[in-house]
């Protein structure tokens, strides 16, 4: 499965990852996964490996992100729901006007994005306070505001 657009502005998505790394190099690095499962316990854990092991999300464009999962879907590392949640990622660079070419740090792109979710959540918190308070202030008064 391939989803449109996607792949926009690469020309080989079957090249080896930008940097130029043999998908061998950071296997050795890997160890035990968190739920004790090794990478020769796990064919799905060994293609996720082999294809992540050339990518670097902390400097990486949204044409190589693209890249990075199609390989990932189509050596079974990630199952379609997972594809098309991660595609998603494509779609939040967009809307920040970050350039099919351009590289970004995903973990700090999302951090921040995180922060300023949380920004809002507070305002929107802090308004609703004051929405009550002023509230309780017309009720504690017996005066009803009109429809």
């Amino acid at each position: 499965m391939r989803i449109n657009g996607v792949l926009s502005g690469y020309s080989d998505a079957a090249a080896s990852g930008r940097r130029g790394e043999s998908p061998e190099s950071g296997l050795a690095s890997v160890g035990v996964l968190a739920d004790g499962a090794t990478v020769a316990d796990n064919r799905d854990t060994a293609a996720m490996v082999n294809v992540l092991s050339r990518y670097d999300v902390t400097d990486i464009t949204p044409v190589e992100f693209s890249e990075m999962l199609q390989q990932l879907y189509d050596q079974g590392a990630i199952t379609e729901q997972e594809y098309q949640q991660l595609a998603a990622v494509r779609i939040d660079l967009d809307n920040e006007g970050i350039g099919e070419d351009e590289s970004v740090d995903l973990v700090d792109f999302y951090a921040r994005m995180i922060q300023r979710q949380e920004h809002f959540q507070e305002l929107d918190d802090e308004a609703q306070g004051s929405r009550q308070v002023a509230q309780a202030a017309v009720d504690s008064t017996g005066c009803r505001s009109s429809p």
